[in-house]
């Protein structure tokens, strides 16, 4: 059965251990959708921080709002999601919450920015040297992040033998057009039916954003850099 994501979350906990990898997708090729990129933002952001001056200090912020603006817009342009998201009018707080739940930031990462980016972004002051460096680095190094998480794949398929199981193959891949994921077991035997589970982006967000990070956790355990007690571990499965 697989019929809920919960249906998922026992699947992978009984079986992911005989998981064998088989085959990858593509990583989605789309074009950029911004004249400016995070990493223009970054640099006349850098520009600002060496003049260090009052004026200089604010612009710099300024720019580093903007490097991270557009790197959360940019990366969810890749997966189709920006409009919808934009339709939700969801603020820079929810699109960076969105970004830890399919497994960018941990909970003390996401706190360390979000109180700094208050400090910077909303108080009337001229902000602290030390402080902007540090803002500096926590965006470059989320920009670095979601730059290389656009040349992933966009999903991954098992092979897995199990005795008594009707089912031979597991494929996992997100689908642009109509953002979901899409997951399948597939029958070895033309007498069973092959279990689906589609996941939206429309319905659920905590169920799509497991199910995304699902996905990016398999293509680590299909590259070998992490074990299933790893992947299940990350994923919170016990």
């Amino acid at each position: 059965m697989l019929d809920t994501v919960d249906d998922l979350k026992v699947l992978l906990k009984n079986h992911l251990d005989t998981f064998e990898g088989s085959g990858k997708s593509n990583p989605l090729a789309v074009d950029a959708r911004f004249e400016l990129s995070p990493r223009d933002y970054l640099s006349y952001a850098s520009e600002e921080l060496d003049k260090n001056t009052p004026l200089s200090l604010i612009n710099c912020v300024s720019h580093l709002k903007r490097a991270l603006d557009c790197q959360l817009d940019s990366f969810f342009h890749i997966f189709n999601l920006y409009d919808l998201f934009k339709k939700k009018n969801l603020k820079v707080q929810k699109k960076l919450e969105f970004i830890g739940a399919i497994g960018f930031l941990n909970s003390r990462a996401l706190v360390r920015l979000n109180t700094i980016r208050n400090k910077m972004e909303h108080q009337y002051t001229v902000p602290d040297i030390q402080d902007i460096d540090v803002y500096f680095d926590l965006i470059t190094a989320l920009v670095q992040l979601l730059e290389y998480a656009t040349f992933d794949s966009a999903g991954s398929d098992f092979d897995f033998e199990i005795e008594g199981c009707k089912y031979s193959r597991f494929y996992i891949e997100y689908k642009r057009q109509d953002p979901h994921i899409h997951i399948l077991c597939k029958s070895y035997s033309s007498d069973e039916e092959d279990l689906t589970l589609i996941v939206p982006a429309e319905g659920n967000i905590e169920d799509f954003a497991f199910c995304f990070k699902v996905m990016r956790m398999l293509n680590i355990f299909w590259d070998r850099q992490g074990g299933s007690d790893y992947v299940l571990r990350e994923l919170n499965i016990t």
